[in-house]
């Protein structure tokens, strides 16, 4: 493969572990921990974390596994 082709790869891994990261942050800290179990002790937010990150990453999986026009539905208006 070309550089620039693992260029635009290594770009795009990179895009998507931050989009991965914020969005299991929100969910674990903003929503889990201060909405739902404010007691919850800081294992149980990692436990609920590394889930969240099980479960954001099998939902993109599916949703890359269907046909492409599904990708474009979700963002053409966003």
């Amino acid at each position: 493969a070309s550089s620039s082709a693992l260029s635009y790869l290594a770009a795009t891994i990179s895009t998507i572990d931050s989009q991965v990261i914020v969005l299991v942050s929100i969910l674990s800290e903003d929503f889990y921990h201060r909405f739902l179990r404010k007691s919850a002790s800081q294992r149980e937010v990692v436990v609920t974390s590394r889930l969240a990150t099980l479960g954001v990453c099998a939902i993109s999986f599916w949703i890359a596994a269907r046909q492409s026009s599904t990708i474009m539905n979700l963002v053409m208006y966003a």
